[in-house]
């Protein structure tokens, strides 16, 4: 599993991103649909510049990831779910671009990861999937 995403993961390029995101729950896909059997999903929750998630394939084991949320890229630590070996791994952020309220304050940011689509929701099982990870590796980042 770590492999097949990692695969596909290490073959993005880095560009420049502006600001970094703000927190919150955040679901990406190599496919526009969420749970297609074949693609790679990568869900979790940034915090104070800090993200805890999950790399997963629908029907398939997951792996857990914590690290840091950076301008050009997220340095994270994957935690492979059968070995339990921790590896260091990076992903490409795009550049992104802020979605303003009504009165024309920022109200969020796009956080674009290179190759992904993100996904408007997360669904009960990506909720379950990201409990777990965050459970696992609270010590390390919260």
């Amino acid at each position: 599993m770590v492999g097949e995403v990692g695969e596909t993961l290490a073959q993005l390029q880095p560009e420049l991103a502006e600001p970094l995101p703000v927190d919150g729950f955040y679901l990406y896909g190599q496919s526009p649909e969420p749970n297609q059997l074949g693609s790679a999903y990568m869900v979790f929750e940034a915090r104070n510049g800090l993200a805890v998630g999950a790399f997963y394939m629908p029907n398939s084991s997951f792996d857990c990831f914590y690290g840091s949320v950076q301008p050009t890229e997220m340095a994270l630590t994957v935690v492979d779910s059968y070995s339990l070996e921790a590896f260091p791994y990076e992903v490409a952020l795009e550049s992104a671009d802020a979605v303003a309220n009504v009165d024309g304050s920022s109200a969020s940011l796009e956080l674009d990861i290179e190759g992904f689509h993100q996904l408007p929701e997360l669904s009960e099982s990506d909720h379950e999937i990201l409990s777990v990870c965050q459970a696992d590796v609270q010590e390390q980042v919260w």
